[in-house]
């Protein structure tokens, strides 16, 4: 029997905390893992793959790791990904370089803020494993990208702020806007189960629960003492 479980954060050190949603519980857990300091996201896809995100010795080259769960260790085994190029690098405000499974593929997904102080899009390459190679896909270019936002994979990306939300159409590569969240969180993570996708604010004291099919909100309980991470697990 297994238990159904969502990732909600992943730290260096190793800490991993989890919920499970249909019970409203959340555990938290240590795992021995040595992870260099130029980490930058970690996803874990439908066949239970864990792919982690890393500089590949420079922020403007990214490569992807995955996980072997036999030999406890990372192994490189994917072609290197661009990020920005060195002279656009000070051009945005800030930018975060993300990594999903959509529909069975890999994504590399850059969010990139306040270029020169107007534009700001999300850039997305999705990972071709027969040729080797990223793919350019649709751009989603928004008036303004808050500091806290989520992002969620699963059949569709969803991209999440506390005021709007768009779907990224794997099939026919586009993006659309779907109903905002009504309860407003600075939402700062968000996982998809089903058709249903979770979001909590950083410190996981309100859950928010968007359900894709019929494009609606509702609330969950949140964690009652979020200052607390030492949950024990077996």
């Amino acid at each position: 029997m297994t238990t159904e479980m969502v990732l909600l954060y992943f730290s260096r050190e190793g800490q991993i905390l989890y919920m499970n949603p249909h019970q409203g519980k959340y555990i938290s857990c240590d795992y021995d893992y040595d992870l260099t300091d130029d980490f930058l996201a970690l996803t874990v896809t439908s066949d239970n793959n864990i792919y982690i995100l890393t500089m590949d010795g420079s922020p403007y080259q990214l490569s992807i790791r995955q996980y072997n769960h036999t030999e406890n260790e990372w192994e490189a085994g994917m072609s290197s990904v661009a990020s920005l190029e060195s002279e656009d690098y000070e051009d945005f405000k800030f930018h975060d370089d993300l990594l999903f499974e959509v529909d069975g593929m890999l994504y590399h997904v850059a969010v990139l803020g306040e270029y020169n102080n107007v534009l700001n899009y999300v850039r997305m390459r999705k990972y071709n494993q027969h040729t080797d190679q990223w793919q350019e896909c649709s751009q989603l270019v928004l008036d303004e990208i808050p500091q806290e936002y989520a992002i969620s994979g699963g059949p569709s990306l969803y991209f999440i702020t506390r005021s709007e939300v768009h779907c990224y159409d794997p099939i026919q590569d586009c993006w659309c806007e779907r109903a905002p969240p009504i309860y407003a969180p600075d939402i700062s993570t968000a996982v998809a189960m089903g058709t249903e996708i979770f979001c909590t604010d950083r410190n996981f004291t309100r859950t928010v629960v968007y359900d894709t099919e019929s494009d609606c909100w509702r609330e969950l309980s949140g964690w009652p003492d979020p200052r607390n991470l030492d949950v024990l697990c077996d």
